[in-house]
């Protein structure tokens, strides 16, 4: 099925050919697609009946056609970067747009890489979401706000110790790797690839509330004071010991 019907192609309806864009929704949830069907009724936006679920083809309007894809972030989780590049295997010419209640730093990264040029929250307003969509298909990249000010916010931290001739980026004396237990690195792995909690969850087979409750002790545990910041310092930690796990495997 292609975006625009017969009438609409001909000049017949409010969109046309020059302005709608075919729009397909990657998710695995009929509430998910039926809500963003509705809150892009009336705009350029025109939603696909096929959905994209990682396995089935994605819909190919005409070359006329922009495409734009919206992915539900929050249920992929960590699997983002590989429904991505499905997605643009496809369909090299598509849009693509991330939408999430919350952003971690390294999925977004990881997501960007992959060929996502949008992120927004689950929170955006109806005028503000077809506003945004509306930027990416002009060619703009979007960040959510909150994401990038705390990333500003954790680099100055960084930049301050740096200058002040500091090495630790975050809480003086911060663990080693014995005060971690092999389920907490398990996790902090989790932070450092920016996977959400359910993500992490799925991944380690354990329920969610004991992720939850993980996180936290690890906050409190190495001083961050939020997760963006908790999946810095887990990147710079976690490289630090694989570095340091590497000399000693050339010792022996």
């Amino acid at each position: 099925m292609y975006l625009v019907d017969q009438n609409d192609a001909q000049g017949g309806g409010a969109s046309n050919s020059k302005t709608c864009v075919a729009t397909v929704i990657a998710c695995r949830s009929s509430v998910f697609r039926a809500g963003l069907r509705q809150m892009l009724s009336g705009s350029p936006f025109m939603v696909l009946d096929e959905a994209f679920d990682g396995s089935s083809g994605l819909p190919s309007p005409p070359e006329t056609i922009p495409v734009l894809a919206v992915i539900d972030g929050d249920y992929y989780g960590a699997l983002l970067p590989e429904v991505i590049t499905q997605l643009k295997a496809q369909c090299p010419r598509a849009r693509i747009a991330v939408l999430a209640e919350r952003f971690e730093p390294a999925s977004v990264l990881h997501a960007h890489s992959a060929g996502a040029t949008g992120f927004l929250s689950t929170a955006t307003s109806t005028d503000g979401l077809a506003m945004s969509l509306q930027l990416l298909m002009h060619g703009q990249t979007l960040f959510p706000a909150d994401m990038v000010l705390g990333m500003m916010s954790a680099l100055a931290h960084t930049a301050k110790h740096q200058a002040a001739g500091q090495v630790v980026p975050l809480k003086q004396g911060s663990a080693p790797t014995g005060e971690f237990s092999h389920r907490e690195l398990e996790i902090l792995r989790g932070l450092r690839d920016g996977a959400p909690n359910k993500a992490i969850a799925r991944k380690l087979d354990v329920a969610e509330v004991t992720v939850k409750l993980h996180v936290k002790s690890l906050l409190k545990k190495i001083g961050a004071e939020n997760r963006t910041r908790a999946a810095i310092w887990a990147a710079e930690y976690l490289s630090q010991q694989s570095e340091i796990a590497s000399a000693q495997a050339e010792c022996h």
